[in-house]
């Protein structure tokens, strides 16, 4: 399914990237943040499927878009009947 995806957000003209990502800080590596997809450089997408989203997933997505200096992260679960009953934004 993940591929699906990655294809097409390409033929859509989407950049995207996948897994990690290192934070630096003046030339060192200072951590390193594991995101599913960063599409467009602009927004983090994480992927759950779980019964509940827990308040660590928030907190996950609030230090990922610390780290990334990105402002809009969607938590994507798929463990609901309804997906749009499944998406959370988290805006920092």
């Amino acid at each position: 399914m993940v591929r699906r995806w990655q294809s097409n957000w390409r033929r859509g003209g989407f950049r995207f990237a996948g897994k990690y990502r290192s934070r630096r800080y003046k030339g060192r590596a200072v951590g390193t943040y594991f995101a599913d997809f960063i599409i467009d450089d602009r927004v983090i997408l994480e992927i759950k499927c779980v019964t509940t989203v827990l308040p660590l997933f928030r907190s996950q997505m609030i230090t990922y878009l610390r780290l990334s200096g990105k402002r809009l992260g969607l938590i994507l679960n798929f463990r609901t009947t309804l997906l749009k009953d499944g998406i959370e934004r988290v805006i920092l």
